[in-house]
């Protein structure tokens, strides 16, 4: 016996336009890293644009992300920094909250200071 459920492991990121070509590769291979190296199995990575253009829904990728932690628990969210979450404290606040709480999901952080990646 003994066994215990391991989480289920999300990504989610927040792509600048430079980093859109790509899908954020560099980005997620950081994230696919953490989690290898903390022994989670990475289900997907959710991705958003930092300035979605006016015909995109804003936070789509975070949505979906919500949407999946509540169907799986348990689960955990890897970001590579703060800034992935928003740019301004208070969201940063506000999405820890809906991940944390709401959501009852645990949240890593692979980079504490804010800034790019």
């Amino acid at each position: 016996m003994g066994d215990s459920v391991r989480p289920l492991t999300f990504g989610y990121l927040r792509l600048w336009p430079d980093e859109a070509a790509d899908g954020g590769s560099g980005l997620v291979e950081e994230i696919e890293a953490f989690a290898t190296r903390e022994g989670m199995t990475l289900a997907d990575v959710f991705t958003d644009p930092f300035d979605p253009a006016v015909d995109e829904p804003d936070r789509a990728g975070f949505c979906a992300l919500m949407d999946a932690l509540r169907r799986c628990h348990p689960s955990t969210v890897i970001v590579p920094s703060p800034d992935h979450l928003s740019r301004h404290p208070g969201g940063r606040r506000n999405c820890r909250v809906l991940i944390e709480h709401e959501a009852g999901a645990r949240l890593h952080i692979v980079h504490a200071e804010s800034g790019r990646p």
